[in-house]
């Protein structure tokens, strides 16, 4: 994984976001993986499998990145998936991305 430059930049809350580097997700610990579960189940989103879970995913690049949930929403859909994937792929030790052999 290397960083992902967004099509456009996104603006956002006064800030304005070019990129994200999906590879901070390694530099997580089991305690911000517990700490992401309560504050989504504080939102009352129960999450019953967080690596394959879009909302816990978004929360985990969220946390990593600095850049809001929110602004993810802004990208195309194709850079969002493709950024949703690489963090599954981190979260799962996987090196291409969370792809299985037969999608590579």
């Amino acid at each position: 994984m290397s960083i992902v430059k967004f099509p456009e930049p996104i603006k956002w809350e006064d800030e304005i976001y070019s990129e994200v580097d999906p590879d901070l997700v390694k530099r997580l610990k089991g305690k911000d993986k517990l700490a992401i579960m309560r504050r989504l189940r504080a939102k009352k989103q129960n999450i019953m499998q967080p690596e394959t879970d879009e909302r816990y995913l978004l929360a985990v690049l969220s946390k990593v990145s600095g850049i809001p949930e929110e602004a993810f929403g802004e990208l195309p859909i194709a850079v969002f998936t493709q950024l949703q994937l690489e963090v599954q792929g981190s979260l799962l030790g996987s090196e291409d991305g969370g792809q299985t052999p037969s999608e590579s």
